[in-house]
């Protein structure tokens, strides 16, 4: 229903400075709506010149669902609202909305402390205790992890749609920095921060060298702790998306490792016949090498000029990130290992050989060769260490503070 009963709300042009304090507004807004009642949404994000189509909105304080659009004159910085009635609305629904709209444009900086847990099942070594004002973590002696962190929200709503994204990205950052692979228990908003022990916690300023519990436990650094309260205090604009990407990769290579281990491989079948063999170092290896080549191209290392010719760099990615290893562990022979993994890879991935000579039957079965090193052994590569190395590279970098990973250029 389009016409007399369409409610619009403008907002002036110099209400927000950006697209954080703008979007900052339209949580405020539908918070307001979820609180006097139920809320919920049929999201499109169509957009037609200025004007973003968000969907249909079903408010239980409303008397009908209304479709929602977003007009803007700065790209992402609401200027005017529109509502669009399902149907004939009542008379009090106008009076509702302006009033809500007003009141998110009061007071939509005006924010509560909500303190949003999680709970890891955690496959390694128990993780030593952390613990600063937006983050705790307790590593427990049953095999869990507990990350609380506190954000700043309007409701336990927008708390949790704040919130989860940040947890999730700790969650690939512990995967990196500590030899675990972890999986997701449960997330809750908790009255207080009570979980963690104040016993044998590192607190900012103050972390400790303790041998004993260096052996025994998953330790984080200090510039890693210091990662992780950013994500946490920051928005989006102040550190680096595509590392973090980087280190998302390297996380899921942790859960595939895990999961596939012990496992000689999984395929596709077909009633009794097996159409396809993939053994789980082909992912593993693929997705390592992508996150190691992900972070040296995100943080800028190696910067090169494009060819006149064909407009490609002349310094590839591949030499790239050799030079990186070569530089990081000061060993040539370290060098040496990672082209031949990116030989392997590429193989893989060009010609759909195995990143062993062969399919790893459980047998060791060397034969002769007239090229190369006159030996083929067919098993498969060894990758033991692989993860440990590339999660080196990767430290190294936020150790290093190549930091174009904490702050977007």
């Amino acid at each position: 229903m389009k016409g007399k009963y369409n409610l619009v709300l403008k907002v002036s042009d110099n209400s927000f400075r950006d697209v954080h304090e703008s979007n900052l507004f339209l949580l405020k807004f539908w918070s307001l709506f979820s609180e006097s009642g139920s809320l919920g949404w049929q999201t499109f994000g169509l957009k037609r010149n200025n004007e973003v189509d968000l969907g249909y909105m079903d408010a239980e304080v409303l008397s009908t669902t209304y479709n929602v659009k977003v007009f803007y004159k700065r790209r992402g910085i609401v200027s005017r609202l529109v509502f669009i009635p399902s149907s004939k609305p009542k008379k009090d629904d106008e009076i509702v909305v302006k009033d809500l709209f007003d009141k998110a444009k009061k007071y939509y900086k005006q924010t509560l402390t909500y303190t949003l847990g999680l709970t890891l099942k955690t496959y390694g070594i128990k993780v030593a205790n952390y613990s600063s004002d937006h983050l705790d973590i307790y590593g427990s002696d049953d095999g869990f992890t507990y990350i609380d962190i506190q954000v700043n929200a309007f409701c336990e709503t927008t708390a949790e749609k704040i919130g989860k994204p940040k947890l999730f990205t700790l969650i690939d950052i512990l995967s990196l920095v500590t030899p675990n692979s972890y999986e997701r228990d449960g997330i809750a908003i908790l009255d207080n921060r009570v979980r963690l022990s104040k016993s044998n916690t590192y607190r900012e300023g103050n972390f400790h060298n303790d041998e004993a519990e260096r052996l025994s436990k998953a330790m984080i650094s200090r510039k890693e702790i210091e990662l992780m309260n950013l994500i946490i205090k920051s928005n989006e604009r102040e550190y680096n998306q595509s590392f973090l990407g980087a280190i998302k990769i390297f996380s899921l290579a942790s859960k595939y490792k895990r999961t596939l281990i012990g496992q000689k491989g999984f395929g596709i079948t077909d009633g009794s016949r097996f159409m396809f063999n993939l053994s789980s170092n082909e992912v593993v290896l693929t997705l390592l090498i992508s996150s190691l080549e992900s972070a040296i191209d995100s943080v800028g290392k190696y910067e090169t000029v494009n060819c006149n010719g064909c407009g490609q760099k002349k310094y590839s990615i591949r030499k790239r990130v050799l030079s990186y290893v070569e530089e990081f562990f000061d060993d040539t022979s370290m060098r040496k290992y990672f082209d031949d993994i990116y030989s392997r890879r590429s193989s893989f991935l060009h010609t759909a050989n195995h990143i062993g000579n062969n399919s790893y039957t459980g047998v060791s079965l060397p034969t002769l060769s007239n090229t190369g090193e006159m030996v083929n052994e067919y098993s498969n590569f060894n990758m033991l260490l692989l993860d440990d190395y590339v999660s080196l590279l990767l430290r190294g970098m936020i150790e290093k503070e190549e930091m174009r990973i904490f702050v977007k250029h």
